[in-house]
């Protein structure tokens, strides 16, 4: 993507909470991906990442990180005192699942990589679920 459009992208995020799954796997193709998808947004996003997991602990050497233990409702609440004003970010198609049912989530913008093979968590497959216009 262009460097304009990311540093645009970047720009308004001031907190990014992940979920555990995608960090360890982020840090297994550590050594295997590009200088542009190394980091979030390329180097180009500067801010605080949080990382919901029942281990905290396991991460505690990652400085780069904050660990907590807590609920989705409570990383949202602190995510937006640590955003001071800025948005919050969530990219874990499981965390903002469970932030849309619990009416946390503004604004949705999607980016989609077609897999043709594999796994992963569904975004909008929560059977039984409420609808959300």
């Amino acid at each position: 993507m262009d460097g304009e459009v990311v540093a645009r992208l970047a720009e308004p995020v001031g907190v990014i909470i992940s979920g555990r799954r995608g960090y360890d796997a982020a840090i297994a193709l550590a050594a295997e991906r590009g200088e542009l998808t190394s980091e979030a947004y390329g180097g180009a996003w500067d801010g605080v990442e949080i990382v919901l997991t029942h281990r905290p602990e396991e991460l505690a050497g990652d400085p780069s990180v904050t660990a907590p233990d807590v609920d989705v409702a409570e990383a949202i609440r602190r995510a937006h005192e640590l955003a001071d004003g800025k948005d919050v970010q969530i990219i874990s198609a499981d965390i903002a699942r469970q932030a849309l049912e619990l009416d946390l989530v503004d604004e949705l913008q999607i980016f989609s990589a077609p897999v043709m093979l594999g796994d992963g968590t569904r975004a909008f497959s929560v059977p039984g679920g409420r609808r959300i216009d």
